[in-house]
This record gives C-alpha cells, structure tokens and sequence, in this order.
C-alpha cells in the first residue's frame, strides 16, 4: 500500500528494507526518505552504491537506470525477509551480495507457498518483467486481472489500508512474522543505529 502511493506520487523510495518499515499500532509505516528521487527514468549511478546491496535490484547495482521497479525488488527482498529471518540474496561481504543479486537465484526456502509466486515475480531480474506496486497490491489482494480504472487502484489502496491497519485479510489474520526473524521494538524489525 505504502508503495502504491509513494509510486503514485512519482517518487522512487531507492533504499526499501526492513529497517525502513516501522510496525506501529496503526499498521506498518515507510521511512526514511533521504535517497528517494522523482521517478524521471533517468536517475542512474555514477561511482558509488546509493542504497542496501542486500535489497537493491540488479539494475541498481549496475546503474541501469533507477525506476519504481527497483522498489517492487526491493519489497521482495524484505518480504523474503520478514518470512524467513535472512535477506534472500545473503548479507555477508557486499561483493558476494552484489554478485548473487545480479546473477544467482534468491533463496526462497521458507517463503509461504501462497505468497512466494508473488515475491518471485517482484525479484525477476528484468524489471519489465516485475509487477508494478498496484498490479502487486491488487495480487496480494486476490485479484489477479490487470490494475484498470484510477478507482480500481484507489479502491485497492483503500483495501489495502484496511488490511494493513487490522491485520485481516478477507476475514483471515495475516500469517505472522517469521519466528526467527529478530525484533527489535524501537525500529520495527533492525537494532537501532
């Protein structure tokens, strides 16, 4: 939801990641908008990495050009995440991330069978082949038909608020946060800087 409305806004967040969402009791908040760009098409990177290599996408890295796609990657690397306590392309040493994001497979042992067609689809290497941040709400919502009407992605992003806000999805509690995961209360989910 979060994404839909900052990609309606023409914003590209360029560093999503656990750290950078807050669970509060009014639902999970977006933060941290210090690398963010107006989404022009043009933005790429000249000399160094703008961002977390575990959670950017491969054209990212490689300074292809920095659109809303690259956030769509970047929410399946936190949902992968959130799922199953480790970042789908690792956390060691920056080149080995880097290497693995741009040319290996993520690890997606322990994602919910439901939701992992949806986090590979949003980590495909070729951004043209991932879901915009409304065709993904709507997915997630159970509506797999393309995004339509401005209303059709208003009502989806109206839905989705509901879902985030209550924690129900179709009458359903969400399923909950990976066991393993470390929780860390003052940042919802990264130990404080």
């Amino acid at each position: 939801t979060a994404l839909v409305a900052i990609h309606k806004a023409g914003i590209v967040h360029r560093d999503f990641k656990p750290g950078n969402v807050l669970l509060g009791p009014d639902g999970p908040r977006v933060i941290d908008f210090g690398i963010a760009r107006v989404d022009d098409g043009t933005a790429t990177m000249t000399n160094s990495i703008v961002g977390t290599p575990s959670y950017m996408a491969p054209e990212q890295i490689e300074g292809r050009g920095i659109t809303d796609k690259c956030d769509i990657f970047a929410w399946g690397c936190v949902i992968a995440f959130s799922s199953t306590g480790r970042a789908p392309f690792g956390s060691d040493t920056v080149p080995a991330v880097v290497h693995r994001v741009v040319s290996a497979p993520p690890d997606l042992d322990g994602v919910d069978e439901a939701l992992r067609p949806i986090v590979e689809s949003c980590l495909d290497k070729d951004p043209n082949r991932r879901p915009n941040a409304q065709t993904l709400l709507m997915r997630l919502l159970g509506h797999d038909g393309p995004v339509g009407a401005s209303n059709d992605a208003d009502d989806a992003l109206q839905q989705g608020e509901r879902v985030a806000q209550t924690g129900l999805l179709n009458g359903n509690p969400l399923p909950p946060v990976h066991p393993q995961a470390p929780q860390y209360p003052q940042t919802g989910g990264q130990p404080g800087m």
